[in-house]
């Protein structure tokens, strides 16, 4: 008998994993209304046209010590940027960010807001 309950209750562990898992990655799609993900992609706009600027000087860097205090410039231009966004935190971005590579459908959202925001 307690293997049968072992067996069920192993069951209904599984399937409330299951479902518990489907509505994460729902929640993680409907957490962020579409104001948010505008903020977002503002942010990144900016973001990586930064990235783009900062690259080739770290990479120019004549040594790694040179390199790390460059990296340390970009970064705090990276947090002031998203700061500046309105309607998005430093946190929240790279919430959206993480979840976004967790999330298919996150993603798509966040790509439809981009291709709107590209010239034609």
């Amino acid at each position: 008998m307690t293997s049968i309950v072992r067996r069920t209750t192993g069951a209904i562990i599984f399937a409330l994993l299951l479902v518990f898992a489907a509505t994460g990655a729902l929640r993680a799609q409907e957490q962020y209304d579409e104001a948010k993900l505008e903020s977002f992609v503002t942010a990144a706009l900016t973001v990586n046209q930064l990235v783009e600027q900062w690259t080739p000087r770290i990479q120019g860097a004549a040594s790694e010590t040179e390199a790390a205090e460059l990296r340390d410039q970009a970064n705090g231009e990276l947090v002031a940027a998203i700061e500046q966004t309105g309607g998005i935190s430093v946190d929240e971005y790279r919430e959206i960010s993480q979840a976004a590579q967790a999330d298919p459908q996150l993603m798509a959202r966040i790509s439809g807001i981009f291709d709107e925001r590209q010239p034609e």
